[in-house]
């Protein structure tokens, strides 16, 4: 990540900025009024007509508008090569995706990789440079598995707190609550997460399996383990079990 620099005699917009790139966990450094900007790196400042190459004004009720434009120089993009997908975490998750500002469109998919085939899908659709998804904070495992996912496509990874997103709402009207969840800043996510299913988890994911056999059988924990991590299918899982009974 490049190094940010702020550079102001505002105060009150330097102070808000700093909380917003502590919270996004950008490296900034505050620098005096006359002293020098390095080259490479990115200046956040009031001034209109800065003469660093690297230069975003800021004004102190428009902090959101500086960190996209941030995000925009470090990944030398424009507005239209960014495509932006809010999405719902849950066995069935929902996404969301626009350009700029504008909500494009609306997808509740079934399976987690029924998801990534329709990102795939929205990327070569939209000739899309730059894939950015917001994944909101709630059902963790689902969560942190896109979160994996996503890292490994090579997508910008934000993690958006959800607690705004599903107020006043269904909590089944997933779609809308990834529409929310584009819409708002999150915290930058730069690592993979280490998946640790729960036993409601696990639990969970024995149940669908049962009703999958129509009550015929039911993997055991350890293969249901496997499936909640996504090293196995639960098509995989059913066999291996079935193989084990039978054997």
């Amino acid at each position: 990540m490049h190094r940010a620099y702020i550079q102001t005699d505002d105060f009150v917009m330097s102070f808000r900025l700093m909380q917003r790139l502590q919270k996004e966990h950008i490296r900034f450094e505050v620098l005096e009024i006359d002293q020098k900007v390095p080259e490479f790196g990115i200046l956040f400042t009031h001034e209109l007509n800065h003469m660093h190459p690297n230069t975003i004004r800021v004004l102190a009720d428009d902090i959101d508008g500086a960190i996209e434009e941030f995000y925009k120089l470090v990944h030398q993009i424009d507005e239209h090569s960014l495509l932006t997908i809010g999405i719902d975490p849950g066995p069935r998750p929902a996404c969301a995706w626009r350009t700029d500002q504008t909500v494009v469109g609306v997808m509740q998919t079934e399976s987690f990789d029924e998801l990534f085939d329709f990102l795939t899908k929205l990327g070569h659709r939209y000739k899309a440079h730059t894939i950015r998804v917001k994944i909101g904070n709630g059902s963790p495992l689902h969560r942190d598995r896109i979160i994996n996912r996503s890292f490994h496509r090579g997508y910008i990874v934000e993690e958006v707190d959800e607690k705004s997103t599903s107020k006043g709402r269904n909590r089944h009207d997933h779609t809308k609550a990834a529409i929310r969840i584009s819409m708002k800043s999150g915290k930058s996510i730069f690592e993979e997460r280490i998946l640790q299913p729960s036993k409601g988890d696990v639990r969970n994911i024995q149940r669908e399996s049962r009703e999958l056999s129509n009550g015929k059988s039911t993997i055991s924990f350890e293969l249901a383990e496997l499936v909640a991590i996504g090293t196995i299918s639960m098509d995989e899982a059913m066999m291996k079990q079935n193989h084990s009974s039978s054997g």
